[in-house]
C-alpha cells in the first residue's frame, strides 16, 4: 500500500508533489512504513526528517515544530512527520500558521487517525491521501487479497471524507454521533484486530445510517 502512496506524493525525481500532506490511519504502523518507502525513494536526507508524534498532540508540539524550521538542513528538503491521535484546538492553531506559510523545502507529512479531529482549515491546506486510493482502482491489496478488516477502513475513510466535505444533511446531533462512531470503530479495530469486522460493520449502519 505504502509503494502505491509514494506514486501519489513524489514526482519522478524524488520530489514532493505537495508541501503538506495527510495520511488516515494509525501512526504507530504508519510512520516507520513511511519512513522505509515514501521517504526512501525521495530526495529527503535522513538527516532531515523530524518526526514529531504524540497521543494527545499539543500546543507546545506544535511550538517545537516552528523552532526546528529555521535549523540547517543537510539537503533541499526537511520532512516533518506530524503523528498524534488526538490534537488540541490551539495546537491546530499554531499548526495551521507554518501549514499557511511555510519555508521553503520544508514538507508536512500529518498522520492522525479520521480527517473529524482536524479542522476544516488544516483540512484545506492538506492534499488527502485516501486509503481507497492507496489500494487502488481494482479494490485489490498488494498481497492480492482484501480482508474484510481493510475493507471496513476502506469504507470507514470514505464515511470519515463525505463527512468533513460537508453537503450531508445532517442534524448537529447526527453529526456528532457518527463522530464518535467512526473514532470508536477505530479504536475497537485498533485494540483487537481480530473484532469481528460484520458486526462493527452493523454498529456503523446502525449508528451512522446517513453517513
Amino acid at each position: 500500500m505504502t509503494e502505491a502512496l509514494a506514486k501519489e506524493m513524489l514526482n519522478p525525481a524524488g520530489g514532493f508533489t505537495h508541501h503538506a500532506f495527510w495520511l488516515p490511519g494509525e501512526w504507530r504502523e504508519l510512520v516507520p512504513a513511511v519512513k522505509k518507502t515514501i521517504l526512501a525513494k525521495s530526495e529527503v536526507k535522513v538527516a532531515d526528517i523530524v518526526a514529531a508524534t504524540a497521543e494527545s498532540f499539543l500546543i507546545d508540539h506544535s511550538r517545537q515544530l516552528k523552532g526546528l524550521l529555521g535549523g540547517a538542513v543537510a539537503g533541499q528538503t526537511r520532512c516533518f512527520l506530524v503523528a498524534f491521535d488526538r490534537i488540541t484546538e490551539d495546537a491546530q492553531q499554531a499548526l495551521l500558521k507554518l501549514l499557511e506559510e511555510p519555508p521553503a523545502g520544508a514538507v508536512f507529512i500529518l498522520i492522525a487517525p479520521e480527517a473529524t479531529i482536524l479542522l476544516p482549515t488544516i483540512i484545506s491546506r492538506l492534499v488527502i491521501i485516501k486509503l481507497s486510493s492507496a489500494i487502488g482502482e481494482t479494490g485489490i491489496l498488494p498481497s492480492g487479497e482484501l480482508s474484510e478488516r481493510a475493507g471496513l477502513l476502506v469504507e470507514l475513510a470514505k464515511r470519515e471524507q463525505a463527512l468533513v466535505e460537508g453537503g450531508l444533511k445532517l442534524t448537529p446531533s447526527e453529526a456528532s454521533a457518527a463522530r464518535r462512531a467512526f473514532a470508536n470503530t477505530r479504536r475497537w479495530l485498533s485494540f483487537a484486530p481480530h473484532a469481528a469486522v460484520r458486526s462493527l460493520k452493523d454498529y456503523l449502519d446502525l449508528t451512522a445510517p446517513k453517513v
